[in-house]
């Protein structure tokens, strides 16, 4: 895509966050993404970013899909990891069932939103729940649902077969979890009752999930940069117009020189996913953890610059150092992304021990 068009399609995001997400970031961190903002996201064509044109999608490349997802991220990381998990999850997921073409359309309009189940090697069965699957019928509860609203639910079955499914009716919330981050989003447990379901794939439905969220690393990198931009925004705009001792914060080295270094070095990974699809495999691994890195560790120093005010609400810097917190926890397998870095650098197994 070139670089003048992609700088006007990160314009209208921009645009359109500072008109319906910037005012209400606070009121999505404590009651969700509601379906009037989904709706204005499908209106204008941010959910299917990634969906081809027949589902109603516009199919980005990933340099430019990335860039929108980095600036969703500065204003609320809730409403991008949304638009992320549509596009890089349910869309991929979903395409592999021939009758799924009319349920894409909807959710690219905003019509509908997929939630669906998180899942790693770490969680054993027991914990992702009792879900049955009989070939015609479903039965039981299903654990750790990402997802607002859930209109539509990817589940895998918690008993063999283990098949891939989707839910578009039969189900109910049947716990809303507390959650340290992404809270626009929510992680719910659910409850079946004589459901029926598209089957995606018969088979390795847990499998299938664990390998799409491995394979979303470009997507974790651009909402972490973009939760550490918003995160140093927040923290240079607040000491230019806080004082003390006669003097703005900004002003005093301990403030200036930790935001304007880190500034520098969130600018210098972002400019690496406006160029994703030329980057190496060992690149792409080493922006992911330094992404991931940078968000948590820019996010705390934004707190600090705020004072006590910081871990306020109101403020809106809080909801970033949760959610830089939250996003390796979901999206990656611990230190298992170190080691792959390691044995792509050493052409070999290394830093297993």
């Amino acid at each position: 895509m070139p670089e003048d068009q992609t700088e006007m399609l990160v314009s209208a995001v921009d645009e359109f966050c500072r008109k319906f997400i910037e005012g209400q970031a606070l009121r999505i961190e404590r009651t969700g993404l509601d379906k009037d903002l989904i709706e204005k996201l499908g209106s204008q064509g941010f959910i299917a970013l990634k969906f081809p044109e027949e589902y109603g999608g516009s199919l980005l490349p990933d340099d430019a899909y990335l860039q929108v997802l980095r600036t969703f991220a500065s204003y609320s990381p809730s409403v991008s990891l949304f638009i992320a998990v549509q596009n890089s999850i349910i869309f991929p997921l979903l395409v592999k069932a021939g009758e799924t073409a009319e349920i894409l359309k909807e959710i690219a309009a905003g019509k509908k939103s997929a939630g669906f189940s998180l899942s790693s090697s770490t969680m054993s069965k027991e914990s992702l729940g009792t879900l049955s699957f009989s070939g015609k019928s479903s039965a039981g509860i299903k654990n750790y649902i990402l997802g607002p609203g859930l209109d539509l639910l990817l589940v895998s079955a918690d008993s063999l077969p283990d098949a891939l499914l989707l839910f578009t009716s039969g189900f109910a919330i049947k716990e809303k979890y507390p959650v340290l981050g992404f809270r626009g989003l929510g992680i719910s447990s659910v409850e079946f009752s004589d459901s029926s379901c598209i089957v995606i794939s018969k088979e390795n439905g847990r499998s299938m999930i664990e390998s799409t969220i491995r394979n979303m690393g470009n997507a974790v990198s651009a909402i972490a940069l973009g939760i550490a931009n918003g995160a140093i925004g927040k923290a240079m705009e607040y000491s230019k117009v806080r004082s003390t001792f006669g003097h703005l914060l900004m002003d005093y080295e301990p403030v200036a020189y930790p935001l304007s270094i880190m500034k520098s070095e969130i600018d210098d990974l972002s400019s690496y996913i406006a160029k994703w699809d030329s980057l190496s495999e060992t690149e792409k691994l080493s922006i992911k953890i330094r992404s991931v890195e940078i968000s948590i560790k820019a996010s705390r120093q934004s707190i600090q610059s705020h004072g006590g005010y910081g871990y306020l609400q109101d403020f809106g810097v809080e909801k970033f150092y949760r959610d830089s917190a939250t996003l390796p926890a979901l999206f990656m397998e611990g230190q298992s992304d170190k080691i792959s870095l390691s044995e792509l650098s050493y052409n070999g197994k290394a830093g297993f021990l």
